[in-house]
């Protein structure tokens, strides 16, 4: 009877021992897939954060736009591109102009935020397109990048920029839009004479082609020139 209590014993212990090896052993396991997993998502969120750098120059100045259409942005800082100056074709844009330049928000952005800038920028249908520019940096906020390197004042970097295909056509922005970069304007302290010029060329760019449109006849009576005159 007491050998048989022995036996019991030492057959219980051995299934308790047994029990830790497993969940010891299935803990591990969770532990490494846990691990590997958390790996993993890191490796792809520092892909996803590459050290892409965007410079902004018309609405996306705006950080509440920026914040819901490229939720993974941050800003960097603010400078200014060089031998270029803004102009509206109704929507921003920028062309190379020697001696001026365009102060830009420079923000660093996720592949991501990317797909997501093309779709905004209607780079599919054709309407901007992306160039690498050189950027001369003025103030800095967050210029720690994902992988180490310092973005410091006066030091010049390359960023991403959308630009327009159409470079043909100077037309004054919607009310709203313009709003939209001068509250940028505003919250960056660039200097406002830029984009108030910009406004200034782009409407008298379009009185030239009212007038051009128009032809004055007897009587005071403007008329399209595409028609016949009037007698």
């Amino acid at each position: 009877m007491t050998n048989s209590i022995k036996e019991n014993d030492t057959k219980a212990s051995e299934t308790k021992n047994g029990n830790k090896k497993t969940n010891s052993t299935k803990a591990s396991s969770t532990k490494k897939t846990t691990s590997k997993k958390s790996s993993a998502s890191k490796k792809s969120a520092a892909s996803n954060h590459s050290n892409n750098l965007y410079a902004a120059y018309g609405s996306n100045l705006s950080v509440s736009q920026m914040s819901y259409r490229c939720p993974d942005a941050k800003v960097i800082g603010t400078g200014k591109i060089m031998d270029y100056k803004l102009v509206f074709r109704y929507h921003a844009d920028i062309e190379k102009h020697d001696g001026a330049f365009v102060p830009v928000l420079i923000w660093s952005i996720s592949k991501d935020d990317e797909k997501r800038l093309d779709k905004y920028e209607g780079v599919k249908g054709g309407y901007y397109h992306q160039e690498k520019v050189t950027v001369v940096m003025d103030d800095v906020m967050n210029g720690i990048m994902d992988d180490g390197t310092e973005i410091t004042a006066n030091k010049e970097i390359t960023a991403m920029v959308y630009i327009m295909n159409t470079q043909d056509t100077i037309e004054p922005p919607d009310f709203r839009y313009h709003q939209i970069i001068e509250g940028g304007y505003t919250d960056f302290g660039f200097d406002k004479k830029i984009l108030k010029e910009s406004l200034r060329e782009s409407m008298r760019a379009r009185w030239k082609r009212v007038r051009a449109r128009m032809k004055r006849i007897d009587g005071g009576m403007y008329v399209n020139s595409d028609e016949e005159d009037i007698d």
